[in-house]
């Protein structure tokens, strides 16, 4: 493994991808294919999934703190009412005025998913999709007029509170904050760090931390990048032992989980800094994580390839963080169980619903799907089927769906 030389090259956005390619291990990069997948898996727009349970915060936590109101969350893991035993992380948010899951906002309801379509020519211009649960195209937005870089940004984090989302631009080391309205602003580029030792040459994952400022990894090191371009190194490590890919953020109190891109495993936390779990391996990695997300139970879910015995199992993966396990959540298939051919990108939840959002590539199809995790299989939500069996116009033969978030509807808090 060379992760300095994965790091450096401009033209690699996906270092594991290239990477692994090249290693003959896995097909991140499905066969092209010009068959979409059967029709049955567009999506059928009644089929919502099983919703989470109504969850009455029984989970205990464990830790020492105020917890006035009994509910088994102190007021240091995040209760952001210590009087109200239905407000608390451990909690779903539910129509009844309170923010439930002490995540800023009031009686929130999945509204679009949000697909970052990234222009890989540089002569076009990236766009940011919306798209509704039933899979219309709610809106688009252009970021033609605003900072340039933007324009290759693969990684895309939800910020709290309905603030917009984080986009990071892997091959420019940029960090851009994205508008609810779709502005996308430069706040922090390596590039022009002339504090960094030794200087940083690109930056992977997106993720955001409980204040709202940004956490991204350089392979090698974790910043967290505020919006007004404050850049904190908060660890570094030896890059043979890790070499850092994919990010999610427990949003009750800012720990970490890392993932390397072949196969590591590390956490890091204010009190106890970074622990790596297990080293990377570039001759046969045990797992290759594209993207990662946590809940706001602290959840952590990961996309990608695990090695199960012989084979990988492309899915949705959950680690607890405690070991070096990855439990399958939900298999990447259709709903016959077949494998789907479009290889995925990145990952999103629907946290209200416990479900998940995948972007996927394959010849010109560029695709978001809908993960079910109670029934084991995914759709196309987003183009329907008939616009996939169509030949795409060629000013989106270079534009890839990369990132994916959430955007939320809300009462005022």
């Amino acid at each position: 493994m060379n992760p300095g030389r994965v790091g450096a090259s401009a033209a690699i956005v996906r270092p594991s991808e290239a990477t692994l390619s090249a290693l003959a291990l896995l097909a991140l990069l499905a066969a092209c294919t010009s068959d979409p997948g059967d029709p049955d898996d567009t999506g059928d727009p009644t089929d919502t999934g099983d919703t989470a349970d109504s969850d009455t915060g029984d989970t205990v936590d464990t830790d020492t703190g105020t917890d006035a109101d009994g509910d088994g969350w102190s007021v240091e893991r995040g209760d952001c009412d210590d009087a109200d035993v239905w407000k608390n992380p451990g909690h779903t948010d539910r129509a009844d005025d309170r923010d439930n899951d002490c995540d800023g906002l009031v009686d929130e309801r999945f509204d679009a998913v949000v697909a970052f379509q990234v222009d890989t020519a540089g002569a076009q211009t990236s766009r940011v999709h919306r798209v509704d649960l039933l899979g219309s195209l709610d809106g688009t937005w252009d970021l033609a007029g605003g900072p340039a870089a933007a324009t290759s940004a693969p990684w895309v984090a939800d910020r709290p509170a309905d603030t917009g989302w984080w986009l990071v631009s892997a091959e420019d080391a940029s960090v851009f904050a994205l508008s609810p309205t779709g502005v996308a602003t430069l706040a922090w580029s390596a590039g022009t760090d002339a504090t960094l030792d030794p200087p940083v040459t690109a930056l992977y994952g997106a993720a955001a931390l409980p204040d709202g400022s940004a956490v991204v990894t350089s392979g090698d090191r974790l910043f967290t990048v505020t919006e007004a371009g404050v850049a904190t190194a908060i660890a570094s490590w030896n890059p043979e032992q890790l070499w850092g890919y994919a990010v999610a953020v427990d949003p009750r109190d800012g720990s970490i989980a890392l993932f390397g891109a072949y196969g590591g495993l590390a956490t890091w936390s204010s009190g106890a800094g970074l622990a790596i779990l297990r080293n990377d391996d570039g001759l046969a990695p045990p797992a290759v994580i594209l993207d990662a997300v946590a809940d706001e139970q602290g959840r952590v879910y990961a996309l990608g390839d695990v090695l199960d015995g012989a084979s990988y199992v492309r899915g949705v993966y959950a680690w607890d963080r405690q070991g070096t396990d990855l439990e399958l959540v939900a298999p990447w298939v259709d709903s016959h169980g077949d494998p789907i051919l479009f290889a995925p990108s990145s990952l999103a939840m629907d946290t209200e619903a416990d479900e998940f959002y995948v972007t996927a590539n394959a010849a010109w199809f560029r695709t978001v799907w809908r993960v079910f995790p109670e029934q084991d299989y995914a759709s196309v939500l987003w183009p329907d089927a008939n616009v996939l069996e169509q030949v795409p116009p060629p000013e989106d033969e270079h534009r890839f769906v990369r990132g994916v978030g959430i955007r939320w509807t809300h009462d005022a808090p």
